[in-house]
Order: structure tokens, then C-alpha cells, then sequence
């Protein structure tokens, strides 16, 4: 964590797995299991993104907790049980928010995420883009966001533009969850704090535009100039916590992406636990 301004600043990847990452950010030879600690050597945040498939059993998420140091900090995606109700036949969304069992399906979840203790940054909840924005949808929303443990940092994605109304910002200041600022390809830029304590921004990207993790591809710069001076605002804003959470597809490697950030923002840049003399520096763009 960085402190900007009154701030607390965090930014980091959706993930640490990435096999590609081995040699230009992993040293070759380590193990998958040491992934993680070795991350944490050179962010202190990350999103974990395979919480949207189910729930972690609990000595995993203990061995998260255990490998890294105190001031590393997560963010985790609900699972898509709850944000989905996936048809199992045909993996599309049924009854958002509202399956059946989604009450105990949460509390499951929480109770196996709070053994992070206070590594536990937020949740995320995502919601796919084939849930458009209708009126009566408004309560099942608020009927969810209701159930949320208020002790808790929450964050919201809203993936149809419909979903960005007065009457959605206005039920998230209620219920003290941050909307989810976004980077993504179909989606126009809207930046809105909904609670004091968080401001959550996502640079996604587009997954077919990457096929590799290792070397940043896409030149972004004056997304990220923009980004730089979104968080700048956040700051005069007085949000409390800001969290940044980069996909490998926004560029191509999510560390360069954080390292590009972090010198626009006149922060000091994360060192690689492994820098190989014929990659890349982080933040380079591939040929």
C-alpha cells in the first residue's frame, strides 16, 4: 500500500497463475504453489479471479493468507453461483441474484473468505452483461445488497450500460458498496464513488485482442494517462481505499500495466522477482 494524498493505494493483477509469467516475472523452476509469495515480494494486492468458479476450500485460502506478508492485501469475485445461476447445460445465465439457495450459497462463501482476515480487502460482485437494466429488476438488486455483511468492503460490476442510473447509484451509497469502475471494451468510461471507503477500478480489456501474458502488446498510453489522473481525483475526493486490479488481456501482462501506472503517478516501480536480460522491462511494449 501506498498512501496518496489521504488515500490508501493499492494496484496490482486479477491473478498471479499465469504460466507465461515464468522467466520475465517468475524465475524459471518455481513451483506453482510459490507463485503467490513470490508476487507478493513485488505487489502487495491482487483480485482472485478463480473465486468466481466456486468456493476455495478453507485450507487454501488459509495457505493465501499464510504466504504472504501482513501488508499484502485481497480482493475476491463472488462466486458466479450467486451473480449468474449458470444453466449447467448451456453456461448462461439464469435468475441473477436470485437463484435458488444464493442466501446459504453467500454465507458460505464469506465465512470461508473472512479466514483471510484482514488481508481481505473487498468482494466483488460481477454481473454478466446479458442481465440488462429493467426497473423491476431494481429490487432483486436491492434484496442482494441488503443481505451483504456490512462489515465488509463490496464492490459492484454492472456489465450492461443500462445499469448506470441514478436509481442504482443511489441504492449502492444506501448499502455503502462501491461501484466498479471500468476499462472495458464495450462499456463507455464512468467514474462514480458510491461510499467513501472504496473506489474499485478494473482494466479488463479484450480477451481475443491477447493470446500471450508475457510482454505488454497494446499501447494504452493515453488510457493510462487518464486512469492516472482518475485516481488523482479519487484522491481530492478523499476516498479512503482505492484499489486498482489489472487483467493480462488490458495489455498483455498485468505487471507492466501496474509498473506504466505506477510512473505516472510518481510512485516507485515494482521490481520483477526475476528480470531475464533477453525480455522485456516491465511497461515495454512487444514488437
Amino acid at each position: 500500500m501506498v498512501k496518496l494524498e489521504r488515500s490508501d493505494l493499492r494496484l496490482g493483477g486479477q491473478g498471479w497463475t499465469e504460466s507465461d509469467w515464468t522467466g520475465v516475472f517468475y524465475p524459471r523452476g518455481l513451483k506453482a504453489g510459490e507463485r503467490l509469495g513470490c508476487y507478493a515480494g513485488a505487489f502487495d494486492f491482487v483480485e482472485v479471479d478463480s473465486t468466481f468458479y466456486a468456493i476455495p476450500p478453507e485450507g487454501r485460502v488459509r495457505g493465501w493468507r499464510d504466504s504472504t506478508p501482513a501488508g499484502f492485501r485481497f480482493a475476491a469475485k463472488v462466486p458466479q453461483a450467486i451473480t449468474h445461476d449458470p444453466d449447467p447445460a448451456t453456461g448462461q445465465p439464469r435468475h441473477p441474484l436470485a437463484g435458488a439457495g444464493w442466501p446459504d450459497h453467500l454465507a458460505q462463501f464469506v465465512e470461508t473468505m473472512r479466514l483471510l482476515e484482514d488481508k481481505l480487502l473487498a468482494l466483488v460482485v460481477q454481473l454478466p452483461p446479458q442481465w440488462h437494466w429493467r426497473p423491476e429488476r431494481l429490487p432483486v438488486l436491492a434484496e442482494f445488497l441488503a443481505a451483504l455483511p456490512a462489515d465488509l468492503r463490496w464492490a459492484v460490476e454492472f456489465r450492461h450500460q443500462g445499469w448506470r442510473n441514478d436509481e442504482v447509484f443511489a441504492l449502492l451509497r444506501q448499502h455503502q458498496a462501491a461501484f466498479v469502475i471500468q476499462d472495458l471494451y464495450y462499456m463507455p468510461r464512468h467514474v462514480e464513488v458510491t461510499t467513501p471507503e472504496l473506489a474499485y477500478i478494473r482494466l479488463q480489456g479484450r480477451r481475443k485482442d491477447i493470446v500471450r501474458m508475457d510482454a505488454v502488446q497494446i499501447d494504452r498510453d493515453e488510457a493510462l494517462d487518464e486512469w492516472a489522473d482518475t485516481i488523482r481525483e479519487l484522491t481530492a475526493k478523499r476516498v479512503k481505499n482505492i484499489v486498482v486490479a489489472v487483467n493480462n488481456h488490458y495489455q498483455g501482462h498485468s505487471p507492466g500495466t501496474v509498473a506504466a501506472l505506477q510512473r505516472r503517478l510518481g510512485l516507485p516501480v515494482a521490481a520483477p522477482p526475476v528480470t531475464a536480460p533477453a525480455q522485456l522491462p516491465l511497461g515495454g511494449i512487444a514488437p
